[in-house]
């Protein structure tokens, strides 16, 4: 749901991810997430190439990510968040971090705090009524 209301409000969605799955073509697919880039360890360059694709600059993207291979990309986002169970050192290098572990609803509680920040969440919450 919060990826879902993230896009509502005109926010683009994108997976980055250094596997290969057919599980997150299909899951990208029924979310509705044309953007995603599979078998990427150097997630930095990846987010470089999304960012270049859709002219935005890094400074206007939000990235999660748990572990080592996501470090630079979370120092280089304008928001750079972890789960709460994140490596220690990503933890230590972003600006966020969930305080659900990573598969237990993490990017949602992020979701989430972004559109209240953006004072967009009561009126999607309305919305849902």
């Amino acid at each position: 749901l919060g990826i879902k209301l993230l896009q509502s409000a005109g926010i683009v969605v994108g997976i980055i991810t250094g596997r290969c799955s057919k599980i997150v073509t299909r899951r990208a697919k029924e979310l509705g997430i044309a953007h995603v880039i599979q078998g990427r360890e150097d997630k930095l360059t990846a987010l470089n190439e999304f960012c270049s694709q859709l002219n935005i600059d890094l400074s206007e993207v939000a990235y999660m990510g748990d572990d080592l291979p996501d470090r630079k990309a979370i120092m280089a986002a304008g928001l750079g968040a972890t789960v709460g169970n994140g490596a220690a050192d990503v933890i230590a290098v972003a600006d966020w971090q969930s305080e659900s572990n990573g598969g237990e609803g993490a990017v949602r509680e992020l979701c989430e705090a972004w559109l209240k920040s953006l004072d967009l969440w009561s009126h999607l919450v309305e919305q849902l009524d």
